[in-house]
């Protein structure tokens, strides 16, 4: 596991409200794959502007790392030369800190929130 304090996961702000007025999150990818993808601080940029360009209405879920238990597995991804933070099962949404808006800019290209630790 990195050292770093908090990982991230990048969220519709619509789910995120639901998931967090019902007090747990599950993202798609965890019927398609088993796990919920996250990242650290200097991975999220890089997810952003592959995965989501011009996308809008999302937020960041900033988790504290230590405080998430054994359903965290860091994993090497090969595609990207990286390894990734996986929640393998449900977000319990007190586990989230914060939430962090993320919009795009006008070219759809994300830039690192100056609240994201």
């Amino acid at each position: 596991m990195k050292n770093e304090k908090y990982i991230y996961h990048i969220v519709d702000k619509d789910l995120a409200n639901l998931a967090l007025n019902q007090g747990s999150y599950e993202a798609e990818s965890l019927a398609l794959e088993g796990f919920i993808h996250l990242s650290y601080k200097e991975q999220i940029l890089m997810v952003a502007n592959s995965f989501y360009k011009g996308v809008s209405n999302l937020l960041l879920f900033q988790i504290e790392q230590d405080k998430v238990g054994p359903s965290l597995k860091v994993e090497f991804v090969a595609e990207v030369d990286q390894s990734f933070p996986h929640i393998y099962g449900a977000i319990d949404t007190t586990l989230v800190v914060k939430t962090i808006d993320f919009p795009h800019n006008s070219d759809g290209v994300f830039c690192l929130p100056s609240e994201v630790e």
